[in-house]
């Protein structure tokens, strides 16, 4: 089995992530394929505490983006 987080404290940072951005999102917006790979991060940050090693999330000041593998 492939863990999917670095560990348990990034897993749970992950689920918080989600959780918070279903609650509070206004628009959810999927995208897969090249469009991921043409996605502009400039200026946003990343999400240290998540440690994960199939997903990645990033901030920005009034979004949050996370990038499923």
């Amino acid at each position: 089995m492939t863990p999917l987080h670095a560990g348990t404290a990034g897993w749970v940072e992950s689920l918080a992530l989600a959780h918070h951005a279903r609650q509070w999102a206004k628009t959810t917006t999927k995208i897969k394929g090249d469009a991921v790979e043409a996605s502009d991060l400039d200026g946003y940050e990343s999400v240290p505490e998540v440690q994960g090693l199939a997903d990645t999330w990033w901030r920005g000041k009034s979004s949050l983006i996370a990038i499923y593998l």
